[in-house]
C-alpha cells in the first residue's frame, strides 16, 4: 500500500495556535516503519489541477500574497511560502493517493482533509479543498481513458463523493473507539 505526506513545509505558527501542525510529521513517523507500506513525499499540484475545483483568481490571490487579513483570519494560517507550498502538496497527496488506489486498491494520504475550502475562499485551516480538486482531476483522467466526457463544472458532481477518516490530533485517539493511536 502506499501512503504521501506533505510534510517538507513547517508552518511557522504564532506560540499558542490551535492547530496541530506537527500532526503530520508525527503520523509520517509512526507509519513510516509499517511493513508493506510505501510512504512518498507528494508532489505539489499545479493551477491548472487547482482550477478544476477553484476559481484561477483565487489561485492567484493565494499564491501571490493577496489574501486580506480576513481572508487569513477565516483560513486560520497567516500567509507564507510554506503555506502555499504545504497547501498545494497537500493536494498532491490526495490526487496521488487516489491515482494509487485506483491502481492497486487502496492508498492514503498523510496530509489531507482540506475540504473546508471553497471555490473561491479557504476556511477552517483548509486552503485549497484537495478532495474536490482529486475527484474532478480523477474525474478527466477516467473520461479521457474512457473515451467519455467527464465534468468540469464548479458545483457539486453527483458522480462522487467523499469519506473522511479522522483522528483526533488534540488528543491522539481514535474517535471510533478511543484508543490511542500515538503518544
Amino acid at each position: 500500500m502506499k501512503a504521501f505526506h506533505a510534510d517538507r513545509y513547517v508552518l511557522a505558527l504564532p506560540p499558542g495556535h490551535r492547530f496541530p501542525a506537527s500532526k503530520y510529521r508525527r503520523l509520517r513517523g509512526v507509519v513510516e516503519g509499517w511493513i508493506e507500506l510505501e510512504v512518498a513525499e507528494a508532489e505539489p499540484t499545479s493551477d491548472t489541477d487547482l482550477a478544476l475545483a477553484h476559481t484561477a483568481d483565487y489561485v492567484r490571490t493565494v499564491a501571490s500574497n493577496g489574501l486580506t487579513v480576513a481572508e487569513q483570519r477565516a483560513i486560520g494560517f497567516p500567509w507564507s511560502e510554506a503555506m502555499v507550498g504545504r497547501s498545494r502538496c497537500s493536494v498532491g497527496a490526495t490526487i496521488a493517493a487516489a491515482r494509487a488506489a485506483l491502481v492497486e486498491g487502496i492508498a492514503a494520504n498523510l496530509a489531507g482533509g482540506t475540504h473546508h475550502a471553497s471555490a473561491g475562499r479557504g476556511g477552517g485551516y483548509c486552503v485549497f479543498n484537495d478532495v474536490a480538486v482529486a475527484a474532478r482531476l480523477i474525474q478527466a483522467e477516467i473520461g479521457r481513458t474512457s473515451g467519455r466526457a467527464a465534468p468540469r463544472h464548479r458545483r457539486a458532481s453527483p458522480s462522487s463523493t467523499s469519506t473522511s477518516i479522522r483522528a483526533t490530533a488534540r488528543h491522539g485517539s481514535s474517535p471510533v473507539d478511543g484508543r490511542r493511536l500515538w503518544p
